[in-house]
């Protein structure tokens, strides 16, 4: 179970799920596939908190829904 005010989500990089606090969220942006030097960057979310920024492969709606839900 999720502690109230977290939200559990999988990092794009290594695809471990960890918790983020949602109260310690600044940003979370939406990004498309783009193209990097070594191939294709997947759609993913970009969430901003602390001094920090992690990609995830959550949607960004779903990231939002996940936030709002958090503090139910």
């Amino acid at each position: 179970m999720i502690p109230t005010g977290f939200i559990e989500v999988t990092s794009l990089i290594d695809g471990k799920r960890f918790l983020i606090r949602v109260d310690s969220i600044d940003a979370v942006y939406e990004n498309d596939e783009t193209n990097v030097k070594y191939g294709s960057k997947p759609a993913c979310t970009t969430i901003v908190y602390g001094n920090s920024d992690v990609d995830v492969a959550e949607p960004y709606d779903d990231v939002l829904n996940m936030m709002w839900k958090s503090d139910l």
